[in-house]
């Protein structure tokens, strides 16, 4: 086997692409899918970190247009996030390999709050991270969690979090893609 180029990346799936062909909700068949397809990128020898997506359950702008507050409406799709996070820690795990849920909102009964040490630590152990409730602010979305995500996880002399920092403001600039992995 071919060494890898990265030796940890985040992944970011986008909760359009847990729809499949539904428009709402999360499509079973699609998520088995994105998890297998992480977890045979994972045996590859690279450690994963994902970011969770919440839009196929709830848009915090687009309820924000019909009267909730904006910072309100973010908090509910930071909860449609954890929610699309602990499905796909689920299908992973049935396929076969550990794997943590980490939230940016501390709810302890669901699943683990963000700490880098604590994710880095899981990582080193071969479980795959799922990273949830985007910043844990309202007004920024899942990519800027992508791309804070990609910084904190790499150690001294990984440039590849910045190159991806830089390519995520350039496609969050041109607006959400529906695409799957």
């Amino acid at each position: 086997m071919t060494k890898p180029v990265y030796r940890r990346v985040v992944v970011k799936v986008s909760g359009e692409a847990l729809m499949g062909p539904d428009s709402f909700g999360i499509h079973q068949p699609t998520l088995e899918r994105i998890a297998a397809d992480l977890i045979a990128s994972q045996r590859l020898g690279v450690a994963i970190a994902v970011v969770v997506g919440g839009g196929n359950i709830f848009r915090g702008v687009n309820v924000s247009e019909k009267g909730i507050a904006r910072a309100t409406g973010d908090m509910m799709g930071m909860l449609a996030t954890v929610m699309n996070a602990l499905a796909l820690e689920g299908a992973i795990e049935k396929a076969g390999l550990a794997a943590r849920t980490m939230s940016a909102l501390t709810m302890p009964e669901v699943c683990e709050a963000y700490e880098r040490r604590r994710a880095l630590r899981h990582l080193e152990q071969g479980r795959m991270v799922l990273l949830a409730g985007g910043t844990g602010n309202p007004f920024f979305t899942t990519d800027t969690t992508c791309g804070v995500a990609s910084g904190r996880n790499r150690r001294r002399g990984g440039a590849q979090g910045d190159r991806r920092r830089r390519n995520l403001q350039r496609r969050s600039e041109e607006g959400p893609e529906r695409q799957t992995l």
